[in-house]
């Protein structure tokens, strides 16, 4: 059981919200949405995808980063206090995009 949901405003996409409920968590459910995810904002024509993940979520940044995804910066207490989101942005292989 899981959710994904993505924001595409071309050239740019934007990955609103990517869950998988705790049962169905280490099945390949996570990799699964977000590939899905990848290919619906290369259809709609975005040359990149970014979005924000809490800094201690290491299994989602591991997860973000086989799939192509670098970290770009950071937004201070993003999620609240003490709380920061790294921000992190997938190219795709032939967008054109300032770096």
């Amino acid at each position: 059981d899981g959710y994904v949901c993505l924001a595409a405003v071309p050239p740019e996409g934007d990955v609103q919200t990517i869950a998988v409920a705790p049962r169905s968590q280490g099945q390949g459910l996570g990799r699964a949405l977000l590939e899905a995810l990848l290919a619906e904002a290369e259809r709609r024509g975005c040359q990149q995808v970014f979005l924000e993940v809490l800094d201690t979520n290491d299994a989602a940044i591991a997860l973000y980063e086989k799939n192509g995804f670098e970290r770009q910066g950071r937004r201070r207490d993003y999620y609240g206090p003490g709380a920061d989101a790294l921000v992190m942005r997938r190219r795709f292989r032939d967008a054109e995009v300032p770096a």
